[in-house]
């Protein structure tokens, strides 16, 4: 759905992925690479973001069913975020599928005229062994992020094998989160849960794709898909990405 809409997918939503965010594919890895202002050299001051905008065409929209283990992985991967989900195997334990969707949706968005700009106004050092790799050679891609979609409210509904609600007890999913203040949830009806964090996660981002050519700067349109999405695997952590498939990697963690 996100991808018929013009946006590829963060598959296991979480912070630190925003607009003029620079990416990096080589071959079947790719790589955060860093801001836009730390590749550029402009004359123009750096893109500014427009104010957090609804989306309301996304809003409240639900995934299909995930058979249980891999929705809980899904689950456990968004609350690792604010540092709860163990236990989630026993609140959910007869239940057969999850489903998930969003609340306060947000878009946050860069101009792409206002990066076209900056570009065209300022120099790169062309010696930077990262420009030149994946900004100045035709075997790599170079992308900009310009848009992301966030949201601090994750719903997931659970469901029996025969398709009925699975009510899920409060009690055990507040023993889960424990006295986590980053995140709370509250146990609805449709057998779904809302979990609500103080800090709202990316899910969905648009790109464009930039690159280098004899000292000008070109900007190719990207169509949304699996080759660009993020896959996440909160089971890794470390300093370096790590490749899970190809179009799919896990991005390390940024300062700040």
């Amino acid at each position: 759905m996100l991808n018929d809409k013009g946006y590829n997918v963060v598959r296991l939503p979480r912070a630190g992925i925003e607009p003029l965010d620079l990416l990096g594919r080589d071959g079947r890895s790719m790589e955060w690479l860093g801001r836009l202002d730390q590749l550029w050299t402009s004359s123009r001051p750096v893109p500014q973001l427009r104010a957090p905008q609804p989306v309301a065409e996304i809003e409240g929209k639900k995934t299909s069913s995930l058979e249980l283990s891999a929705g809980l992985t899904l689950l456990k991967g968004v609350l690792s975020t604010f540092h709860a989900g163990a236990g989630l195997d026993a609140a959910y334990r007869n239940a057969a599928t999850l489903e998930f969707g969003f609340s306060n949706v947000q878009s946050i968005a860069v101009a792409p005229l206002e990066v076209g700009n900056f570009l065209a106004a300022g120099s790169a050092d062309t010696g930077n062994p990262v420009i030149e790799r994946f900004f100045m050679d035709d075997h790599t891609d170079g992308f900009i992020i310009t848009e992301v979609l966030k949201s601090d409210k994750l719903n997931v509904t659970a469901r029996r094998s025969d398709g009925g609600e699975f009510k899920v007890d409060a009690d055990e999913i507040k023993g889960v989160l424990g006295a986590n203040a980053g995140i709370s949830a509250t146990v609805g009806s449709e057998g779904t849960v809302t979990y609500a964090g103080v800090t709202p996660l990316t899910f969905g981002f648009k790109l464009l794709a930039i690159g280098l050519d004899e000292g000008r700067w070109h900007v190719t349109g990207v169509k949304a898909g699996a080759d660009t999405a993020f896959g996440i695997d909160a089971s890794h952590a470390g300093d370096d990405p790590v490749l899970l498939r190809h179009g799919m990697i896990l991005l390390p963690e940024k300062a700040g």
